[in-house]
């Protein structure tokens, strides 16, 4: 089932990429994050080490569809080293206040997989994001946004995206999020191909 829709959710993406943007002039919503991610967890969150794709791309002035792909390890496991793999595919809705102000909802729907010689969980769950971008300047975006995970363990996150324009198409990537409890961090560094 999985695999289903990940080949029918990837042809949509490619056919979407084909195609000129349809958003309108100011923050895009259509681009790619390249990113690497280290998460340092509590009893309920394990600590794990990843490399993730995402992508978001604008379908209407208003509307963007989210695709994306996540892999990596935990050392978490007494014994065991499993890989984690994540996929994940939603759907999103923005609003421009300005040319350099942006708010956005997204909701993801996520499917994750740890698998070890000892250790097989197979969890999905929901995601919800609520965010605000802010184009400080012109080659400097901020992004503080809020997240609710809902799963076996629900929780919501307060998280900072910073964005630096390197070129037109290439952006570098930093992140840091936090859980309420302030038990769960979780930094990400990349880079971003705007579309």
């Amino acid at each position: 089932m999985i695999r289903k829709i990940f080949w029918v959710a990837l042809a949509s993406l490619s056919i979407l990429v084909s195609m000129p943007a349809w958003s309108k002039k100011g923050i895009s919503y259509s681009y790619a994050d390249f990113l690497y991610r280290d998460v340092q967890g509590d009893e309920e969150f394990i600590d794990t080490k990843s490399v993730l794709a995402k992508g978001s791309f604008a379908v209407h002035d208003y509307v963007h569809l989210l695709l994306g792909l996540e892999r990596g390890t935990s050392d978490e496991f007494p014994g065991d080293t499993p890989d984690i793999t994540e996929f994940s595919v939603g759907i999103g809705g923005n609003f421009d206040f300005s040319k350099s102000v942006s708010t956005y909802l997204d909701g993801f729907w996520f499917d994750t997989k740890i698998n070890g010689n000892q250790t097989t969980i197979d969890q999905g769950g929901y995601r919800g994001e609520l965010g605000l971008r802010y184009q400080v300047n012109k080659p400097v975006e901020l992004n503080p946004y809020y997240l609710y995970v809902g799963s076996d363990t629900d929780d919501g996150f307060f998280g900072l995206r910073l964005q630096v324009r390197m070129t037109k198409k290439f952006n570098l990537h930093l992140g840091y999020e936090v859980d309420d409890d302030n038990n769960h961090k979780a930094a990400t560094a990349g880079f971003r191909l705007n579309f």
